[in-house]
């Protein structure tokens, strides 16, 4: 049985997520400085998009196999 190598898999949409997500927090940021007033609203979108990374690098990060592999096109 072949072993899972996470080299094996295309970082393409991993690293495109992480840039977006690193944007997002930066103009939630951004948001904070410049409306002191609104910057205990913003902490659930940093939980929210802290879950959303944890969540999906994970779910990379996880070998394919059973369903999730016989869906996959490039069978076809």
């Amino acid at each position: 049985m072949a072993r899972f190598a996470p080299t094996s898999r295309r970082t393409g949409g991993l690293i495109r997520f992480w840039l977006a997500g690193l944007a997002i927090a930066a103009g939630l940021y951004w948001i904070g400085r410049t409306m002191p007033a609104a910057r205990d609203l913003l902490i659930p979108g940093y939980w929210i998009l802290g879950a959303m990374a944890v969540f999906f690098t994970v779910r990379w990060y996880r070998p394919r196999r059973g369903e999730r592999r016989r869906s996959d096109r490039r069978d076809q």
